[in-house]
C-alpha cells in the first residue's frame, strides 16, 4: 500500500464505452481495491469498494486536471488516447509532483506523431519532449519500443506490458444477464451449428475496407462457406458502438450489409449488435475466434480466447499472444488454408495455456516501485 492520502488518479475510457480499455480498467480496479490502493477514478459508474472515489465525471478534462493539481496523487496513470487529454494531463501531473504513468494502447501516438509532423516538424518534436517527462511508459503494442527508442525516450522507463487480465469466470451468469432475452434466445440457436465469433467497430478506411476487417471477413466466409467441413457455420460479428456511428460509419456499415446481400449470407454472416457485454461469455460456445483487424496494437480478445482454450486467428499486423493462429493481413486464401487444416485435424489440436506473465502483476510492481 502507498503511504500518500491519494494513491492513484486513473484516467482513461470507462464502462459503459465497452473496449479494450475499459475492459482493462473494469477488471483491474478490483484489483487495486485488494490490495488497498485508494483511488480516484474518474467515472460515476463504479461501486467497488470504499477506497474508491468516483466523484468526477471523465468528460470535463478541466475538472480532472485542476483535481489532480489539488490532490497530488502519488500516481497518475493515464490511459488518455487522445492528444489533448495527454498534453493537458501530463502537464498536470508535473505540477502536482505526481509520478506520471502512460499507457500507449494503439497506433495513437504513430498517428499523433505523423500528424504534427505534417503540420509542422517542431510540434511532433515538442510532444514527443512531453511525453518524455512521463516517469514511466508502458507500451501495450510491442512496436513502439523501437520507436521510442530512436527517439531518444529513456529504455528503463519504458515496458511492454499487454492490457490484458483475465476475466472472472465466475461472473458468467451475471454478464449473460447483460443480453436481451432476445438475444440470449437467437444465440441458443446459433450456437447449435458452429460459430465462428469476432467483434469490432464500423471503422472505414476507404469505401471497401476498414480498421477491424470486416469487409475481409464477409468475403473470406462466403469463401469458406463453400468448402463442405464448413457448410454448416455461422459467423456473429459483436458489433460495438452501433448507437453512435458518424454518418460515413453508417454509410460504410450499410456498404457491409449489402455485401452479405450480394453473397446470400444473410442467414450464415450475422450482425449481432452489442452494448455493455463482454466478449468471452459468446466465447465459451463458440469453434474459433478470428481478430481480422487492419490496424491494431495487441488484442486482448486473443488472449482471452487461448485463455478459454478457444482457437483464435490472428492477422500478423502487430505482436500477438502465444499460441495465436497468425494469417497474413487481408489474405482470404492464407485463412482460409490455416483454419481449413485446422477443423480436418480439430480433436487432433489441443491448446495449451503457455503465457507465463501475469500482465497486472507486472503492473502492481510498477506501481510498487
Amino acid at each position: 500500500m502507498l503511504k500518500n492520502d491519494l494513491d492513484l488518479i486513473i484516467v482513461g475510457q470507462y464502462l459503459p464505452n465497452i473496449g479494450g480499455i475499459s475492459i482493462h480498467l473494469k477488471r483491474l480496479l478490483p484489483l487495486l481495491v485488494k490490495f488497498n490502493y485508494k483511488l480516484l477514478v474518474p467515472s460515476k459508474l463504479f461501486s467497488i469498494g470504499s477506497n474508491v472515489s468516483t466523484n468526477i465525471h471523465f468528460n470535463n478534462l478541466i475538472i480532472i486536471k485542476k483535481k489532480i493539481i489539488k490532490l497530488k496523487p502519488k500516481i497518475l496513470h493515464l490511459h488518455s488516447i487522445f492528444i489533448l487529454e495527454r498534453i493537458l494531463l501530463i502537464n498536470a501531473g508535473l505540477k502536482s509532483g505526481s509520478k506520471i504513468i502512460l499507457t500507449i494502447h494503439g497506433d495513437s501516438l504513430f498517428n499523433q506523431y505523423n500528424f504534427l509532423k505534417k503540420i509542422n516538424y517542431n510540434f511532433a518534436q515538442k510532444y514527443l519532449n512531453l511525453l518524455k517527462k512521463c516517469s514511466h511508459i508502458i507500451v501495450v503494442n510491442k512496436k513502439y519500443l523501437n520507436f521510442l527508442n530512436e527517439n531518444g525516450f529513456n529504455k528503463s522507463k519504458i515496458s511492454h506490458i499487454p492490457s490484458y487480465i483475465k476475466p472472472n469466470l465466475n461472473d458468467l451468469d451475471k454478464e449473460l444477464s447483460k443480453f436481451s432475452k432476445d438475444q440470449l434466445s437467437f444465440l441458443s440457436n446459433i450456437f447449435v451449428d458452429k460459430c465462428i465469433l469476432a467483434n469490432g467497430y464500423i471503422k472505414p478506411l476507404s469505401k471497401f475496407s476498414d480498421v477491424y476487417g470486416i469487409s475481409f471477413l464477409i468475403f473470406f466466409f462466403y469463401e469458406l462457406k463453400k468448402k463442405n467441413l464448413f457448410s454448416n457455420f455461422k459467423l456473429v460479428f459483436c458489433l460495438l458502438g452501433y448507437n453512435k456511428m458518424t454518418k460515413s460509419e453508417l454509410k460504410y456499415y450499410s456498404y457491409l450489409k449489402q455485401m452479405i446481400l450480394k453473397y446470400n449470407l444473410e442467414n450464415d454472416f450475422i450482425f449481432l449488435k452489442v452494448k455493455n457485454t463482454e466478449l468471452w461469455p459468446l466465447m465459451i460456445k463458440s469453434r474459433y475466434f478470428i481478430r481480422s483487424n487492419l490496424s491494431d496494437g495487441w488484442g486482448n480478445s486473443i488472449n482471452e480466447a487461448i485463455d478459454l482454450k478457444i482457437p483464435a486467428f490472428a492477422s500478423d499486423v502487430c505482436s500477438r499472444p502465444l499460441q495465436s493462429i497468425i494469417f497474413k493481413s487481408n489474405d482470404v486464401d492464407h485463412l482460409i488454408k490455416l483454419i481449413t487444416d485446422y477443423e480436418f485435424n480439430y480433436n487432433k489440436n489441443t491448446i495449451t495455456i503457455s503465457e507465463s506473465r501475469v500482465y497486472s502483476n507486472e503492473l502492481l510492481k510498477l506501481y510498487a516501485n
